[in-house]
């Protein structure tokens, strides 16, 4: 029997954000000729199996059968984002960093910042507190330390959101996009979309937003940012959601972003004693 002939197209297309990147499995082998066609549906739910045959009966010849369903990539991606929180904290670790290298403000902070446990009115629970490492990791890299710093991960069901929040004498009102810069010139990272000043309606704040893309293992993650100064104050926010990282910098929405960001300014801020 003669070797049926192989496809001369063996390229995979180029992957986007979600696509499955490190330990993606090769591609199948297409089937010899007269074998049920690559990507058979399975019989319908609940139909009974098909019995198998006599024990140790062998395929006719010329004859193969069909490759096993595909696995769903779900896992895979989860268990990629999810190694990527790493990532988010280690952006929101440059924003900050590079914020208190900059800034000769002469305000008096009016508000201090809080870590509660919660946010967004209870939808969001406190799973780490980052302030801590935040604190090391400037003093590691000689970076002056801000006078207030708290960081937390908040998680929700599949919500993940890492927020920071500062309070510092030399901030000015340049300091949101120093904090956008900074973490933007974090290692891999690139921006994915222009900084966008964003108004929430009814708040009369002014929020710097934007997209930022890492790239782990051949797969690109996007982390949307918010962040908003006044006062030698700054509260800054990170979506590292599983659902928002794996979706184009183009499909996120910015301006709800900076709603959610706004509430959760509401939620941390004190008035200064």
């Amino acid at each position: 029997m003669s070797t049926p002939p192989q496809s001369p197209y063996g390229q995979q297309p180029p992957q986007g954000y979600g696509a499955p990147g490190y330990g993606q499995q090769p591609g199948q082998q297409p089937p010899a000729y007269g074998a049920p066609a690559y990507g058979q549906q399975p019989a319908p739910y609940g139909a009974p199996p098909q019995q198998p045959g006599p024990y140790g009966a062998q395929p006719q010849p010329g004859f193969y059968p069909p490759p096993p369903p595909k696995k769903s990539n779900t896992g895979k991606i989860l268990a990629i984002v999810g190694g990527a929180l790493v990532l988010v904290i280690i952006l929101a670790y440059a924003g900050i960093s590079a914020l208190t290298r900059g800034g000769v403000g002469t305000s008096t902070p009016d508000y201090e910042v809080t870590l509660p446990k919660t946010l967004e009115g209870g939808k969001l629970k406190l799973k780490q507190d980052l302030t801590q490492q935040m604190k090391d990791g400037l003093k590691a890299q000689g970076d002056s330390q801000p006078d207030e710093l708290r960081s937390g991960l908040y998680t929700g069901g599949t919500d993940q959101l890492v927020y920071q929040g500062g309070v510092d004498s030399r901030s000015d009102s340049e300091s949101a996009e120093e904090y956008l810069n900074g973490a933007e010139e974090a290692d891999g990272t690139s921006p994915g979309t222009e900084h966008k000043k964003i108004q929430p309606a009814g708040s009369g704040e002014t929020w710097l937003c934007a997209v930022m893309v890492k790239e782990q293992y051949g797969q690109k993650m996007s982390m949307p940012t918010c962040a908003w100064t006044e006062d030698g104050v700054l509260v800054a926010i990170v979506d590292g959601s599983p659902g928002t990282m794996t979706k184009s910098p183009a499909d996120i929405d910015l301006d709800a972003l900076a709603e959610r960001a706004s509430g959760v300014k509401d939620e941390v801020l004190v008035p200064a004693e």
